[in-house]
């Protein structure tokens, strides 16, 4: 079987932050990361340089300091700010000390937030890539273990979209043609073939290998007996699809991702 790859998705519209107000939450996240699971006890900065961005626990003042460096400016060699873009801020998460050069146990987070002024529905984000093997256990991570972060960014971001994926699973993600996706030649060397985009639209929320749906969309929706459904206090739920690591080389668990696209599918866009 392929070593699958998984990722956080967190998604939702405008939304405008003061430095204060990021600084906070941005705070509480990092906290509550790193008590979660000690992979996010370290924010390092790309290889060949394992120094840290900040310690953690993180404090306010330094969060602030971060916040303040973190938002978007016009293209250099300008340093006005850009404040419709919000803040950008990316680190690699690999746990204590002698962990760092051990790529298997590392994670990575990733975010833009405090974007305002456009009706995207996707503008701002929060990724993180799954480590491939969970510290405490030396095992793949199961469903079960990673639902609590999905609740955690959840309460701490209150994203409109929400989704751990499998990677390998996003082309079979629903799609419809859009004329605004047609394909156009890039500009690439001579004799290049390569187009983007598809001619095609991805529908969202789409499937994840756990899959989040706010209150007003799980109430339009019938999940199939067979992925386990948990209800949130915020009135929306959590669909998991299986608790083993989902591959798409499993045929059950592709007959589930499959039965939970046709149950989402009357409130896709």
């Amino acid at each position: 079987m392929i070593d699958e790859t998984y990722d956080l998705h967190a998604w939702w519209g405008s939304r405008p932050l003061s430095v204060p107000q990021c600084a906070e939450v941005f705070r509480a996240f990092v906290n509550a990361l790193a008590e979660f699971d000690p992979v996010f006890s370290s924010w390092l900065h790309s290889r060949p340089s394992d120094k840290p961005y900040f310690d953690v626990p993180l404090d306010p003042a330094e969060a602030a300091r971060l916040m303040e460096k973190a938002q978007s400016r016009y293209d250099l060699p300008s340093d006005r700010l850009w404040p419709e873009l919000g803040y950008v801020m990316g680190a690699r998460n690999s746990g204590p000390p002698q962990y760092y050069r051990r790529d298997q146990y590392a994670a990575a987070t990733g975010l833009n937030v405090g974007c305002y002024g456009t009706d995207e529905e996707h503008r701002n984000r929060v990724e993180i890539r799954v480590s491939k093997r969970r510290i405490a256990t030396d095992r793949p991570w199961r469903a079960s273990e990673l639902c609590p972060l999905m609740k955690l960014v959840n309460c701490i971001w209150q994203p409109r979209e929400l989704s751990i994926d499998c990677w390998r699973y996003g082309k079979f993600a629903a799609r419809i043609p859009d004329k605004r996706y047609e394909p156009r030649k890039m500009k690439l060397p001579p004799g290049a073939k390569i187009f983007w985009p598809t001619g095609e639209r991805v529908l969202f929320p789409w499937v994840g290998w756990l899959t989040y749906l706010p209150a007003d969309l799980a109430a339009k929706v019938t999940i199939p007996g067979d992925i386990e459904v948990e209800r949130l206090d915020d009135g929306g739920i959590i669909a998991t699809l299986c608790d083993e690591p989902f591959t798409i080389d499993n045929p059950v668990h592709m007959a589930r991702a499959r039965a939970m696209e046709a149950a989402i599918r009357p409130v896709q866009s």
